[in-house]
């Protein structure tokens, strides 16, 4: 059976994973406390934190759940309205939520690939 692949740094999996990973120490709860809520084991819990796990939907739908969340997509054209309106929510000052810390515009001409 082959490794999985250990998404690198630049991709959107991994961004994701550190999303979760914010969202689950702002909730404050623990790895172990998420896996439990999961029904998944702290040491998966801890491979997808750290992006060493390449992680089905389903799963990553599972943890959201659990964190209170929900994973939407976003079209394309819509997408560049978000990151400007959460960018004034920024610059105005405006009381910052767990998106503040973790939304990172993306430059543009990147991600016009996928």
């Amino acid at each position: 059976m082959p490794t999985p692949r250990k998404p690198s740094a630049q991709t959107p999996l991994a961004a994701l994973t550190s999303v979760f990973r914010a969202m689950r120490k702002q909730r404050g709860l623990t790895q172990a406390e998420l896996a439990e809520r999961t029904g998944q084991a702290q040491a998966y819990v801890s491979a997808i934190e750290r992006g060493s796990r390449d992680v089905r939907a389903s799963t990553l739908s599972l943890l959201a759940a659990a964190l209170g969340c929900e994973l939407m997509l976003v079209p394309k054209e819509q997408a560049a309205e978000l990151r400007h309106a959460m960018t004034q929510r920024k610059s105005a000052g405006r009381p910052t939520s767990i998106l503040d810390e973790v939304f990172v515009p993306e430059p543009e001409g990147e991600g016009d690939d996928l």
